[in-house]
């Protein structure tokens, strides 16, 4: 599972003519020595700074929660790819829905609606029969959060 908060990455990292950034994800002029190590430099003080900020928030599921329900608050997507929480792509919105299980998520209900009506539309059902399989499973799934 990949956690995303693009909001918490706003700096760029810049040497020469062209800049990188965790948020845009570019890596340009990385093509010396010198951009490498500036590029090296920048990459820890992030990782030792705001990285760590971010993992030590979002390793606990409810905070991943909170900021899911923010996002739809703002009808933003879990996984849109500028400023979602979860990896954008099919498998966010299981991932998301199996968080707010874990959770004991008050709205799960409400969310798991939204996504059976998502998945039953005709351009959706190929993953269908994987999102019924996932239902069964929730089903057995204890909370291990209360929220």
């Amino acid at each position: 599972m990949s956690i995303h908060d693009y909001s918490v990455v706003d700096e760029w990292g810049a040497y020469g003519e062209e800049a990188f950034s965790v948020k845009y994800r570019k890596w340009l002029s990385i093509d010396s020595p010198k951009a490498l190590n500036d590029y090296l430099d920048w990459y820890i003080s992030y990782l030792l700074g705001e990285g760590q900020e971010f993992l030590d928030y979002y390793s606990y599921l409810p905070n991943v929660l909170k900021k899911m329900d923010e996002l739809e608050g703002k009808n933003i997507c879990w996984s849109d790819k500028h400023y979602g929480i979860l990896d954008w792509g099919r498998n966010a919105d299981f991932i998301g829905i199996i968080i707010s299980k874990l959770c004991n998520d008050s709205k799960y209900d409400e969310k798991l609606e939204r996504l059976n009506a998502y998945y039953s539309e005709d351009e959706n059902e190929e993953d269908l029969p994987v999102f019924e399989k996932l239902k069964e499973i929730l089903e057995r799934v204890e909370p291990r959060y209360n929220v």
